[in-house]
């Protein structure tokens, strides 16, 4: 490979149609490209778009699409678009049916480079967390791809504990629940998960709890559960795996019934 960027996150689709997964009728074989999401800086230029061989186990580098500073990359529910972080705020691409990228549009989101983003079930709404700012943005996705206006934008207040770098908000991770009731914003910055209400009337993200991490422990990431039940919280200064020595590594955080605003309470589980 002959990017020098930092590799984010690595998309595999389909390269003869990547919405629906057809077979090469030639070869009957899967054919694939993998996106490459990079930080700009000595030869990188923004995401590296890389056929893959599944059989070899190999990636050759088909082309580089120019974003500036491209940390974090995701995709449109169904499949047609590539959201990505850039200098300037967000960009989104088509995704044309031999897997390249065809730029559409770009918005501005009013605070410094993000660091993750996320769709919601209803494929309306981009969420995006930003690190240095410790700012939730959310941006509204129109139906033919582009990108919309800015629907709203929190930044979080607090201190940390860690002076020479937990001292304040840093927003990794922000999620919407799958039955779209809340947003979830991990802040790894002040050992928070912070829960807002998010809904089609208000459009406007309002904090309704938060869930206190251990101190220094500087959450990160999080995954739910495939039935939306539960939630799986990895944290940055802790082991990287899960280790029953260590049940405090991952939380999961379920459902409670009859909370009409804060639904979620945690427990300490391996």
């Amino acid at each position: 490979m002959s990017w020098r960027g930092n590799c984010v996150k690595i998309f595999l689709e389909n390269s003869h149609d990547v919405r629906e997964g057809r077979k090469d009728e030639n070869n009957m074989k899967d054919e694939y490209v993998a996106y490459v999401g990079t930080y700009t800086h000595g030869s990188s230029i923004g995401i590296h778009l890389y056929d893959v061989n599944v059989e070899e186990g190999t990636l050759t580098e088909r082309k580089v699409i120019p974003v500036n500073n491209s940390s974090h990359i995701a995709r449109s529910l169904n499949g047609k678009y590539l959201y990505s972080i850039a200098d300037e705020g967000v960009a989104v691409f088509a995704v044309e049916d031999d897997g390249d990228l065809t730029p559409i549009n770009k918005v501005d989101i009013d605070g410094m480079r993000g660091c993750y983003l996320s769709v919601d079930k209803t494929g309306r709404y981009l969420f995006v967390a930003g690190y240095h700012d410790g700012k939730v943005t959310v941006v509204h996705t129109h139906k033919d791809g582009r990108l919309g206006s800015l629907m709203d934008g929190v930044f979080h207040k607090g201190l940390g504990s860690v002076a020479e770098r937990n001292f304040r908000p840093h927003v990794t991770c922000t999620r919407r629940m799958p039955d779209n009731r809340f947003v979830l914003s991990v802040d790894n910055g002040i050992d928070q998960v912070k829960i807002y209400r998010f809904n089609d009337k208000e459009q406007r993200l309002v904090q309704v709890d938060a869930i206190r991490c251990e101190l220094e422990s500087a959450p990160r990431h999080f995954r739910y559960s495939k039935d939306g039940k539960f939630i799986y919280l990895m944290y940055e200064w802790r082991q990287s795996t899960c280790d029953r020595k260590d049940p405090d590594h991952f939380h999961h955080f379920y459902q409670e019934a009859g909370q009409p605003d804060c639904c979620l309470r945690h427990e300490n589980v391996c």
